[in-house]
């Protein structure tokens, strides 16, 4: 079982979301809410939040929750000019058709709403970058509170190199199964912003950290996790500062 980390990300979210969001009660689409934590705290704080949610089981749980959940694809959810906001946390670069999913957005905005986006900039990686990832999960691995890294299809072991491993985990090869394609991400941020100013929109693009969540997710459920997985994003907050990790997050808000 591995670490909730609601209690960490939700916040983070949060900060980086009310100086972007209208004033509540303004109307709110969250795409890709999974679990609704983010939708609930956005409802905490006055919001009128509809969470969409395509996953039966994840949708089930939002809803336990008190939200109004939207069961379905984005490309189903039919509300056109009904919200001040859409957000995009963390799910777009999984949504095949992207020009399609940015248009469709825009048809549920008001015409003042705004899109914004919580992603990943995969792109923006180097080799400090994945020497902090696989440092801090091979010596939490060898501490016996994250999984190790797996081997291979074939059972071989990981490359030791860690630019190696991140090109083997996140840069498509042409050659993968498709149960290892349908895990990585469609689209990159890059990808995502050319998308948005195709679309004829203003766009803002912050840098973000992101590392801590591909650690974080490797965690198991202990009582030291939470403790764990603060220190990795504080420790990758003061390296994006200092400019010895490049910044793995983008915060995107596009206007028309």
């Amino acid at each position: 079982m591995h670490i909730d980390l609601t209690a960490l990300a939700v916040p983070d979210t949060m900060a980086l979301l009310r100086p972007v969001l209208p004033e509540p009660p303004a109307a709110i689409c969250e795409v890709g809410a999974g679990l609704g934590a983010l939708a609930a705290a956005l409802a905490g704080a006055g919001y009128r939040v509809t969470a969409i949610e395509p996953d039966p089981d994840s949708a089930a749980t939002a809803a336990e929750r008190g939200l109004e959940v939207v069961n379905a694809e984005l490309r189903d959810h039919r509300a056109p000019g009904r919200y001040d906001a859409v957000l995009f946390t963390r799910s777009l670069h999984h949504i095949e058709d992207l020009p399609g999913a940015i248009e469709h957005a825009l048809d549920l905005l008001t015409p003042s709403g705004v899109l914004v986006l919580e992603e990943f900039a995969r792109e923006r990686a180097n080799e400090a970058a994945a020497r902090f990832l696989y440092d801090a999960v091979d010596l939490l691995a060898a501490a016996g509170v994250a999984a190790a890294e797996p081997e291979d299809d074939e059972g071989r072991p990981r490359p030791t190199d860690p630019w190696q491993r991140w090109q083997d985990s996140f840069v498509p090869s042409g050659h993968e199964s498709p149960e290892e394609a349908a895990h990585r991400p469609l689209h990159t941020g890059a990808d995502i912003v050319a998308a948005l100013q195709a679309a004829g929109l203003t766009v803002t693009d912050q840098p973000t950290i992101g590392l801590w969540r591909m650690v974080a997710q490797r965690l198991a459920d202990t009582p030291v996790a939470n403790d764990v997985a603060r220190r990795v994003r504080d420790t990758e907050a003061r390296r994006l500062a200092d400019g010895s990790l490049p910044a793995l997050g983008r915060f995107l808000v596009a206007r028309r």
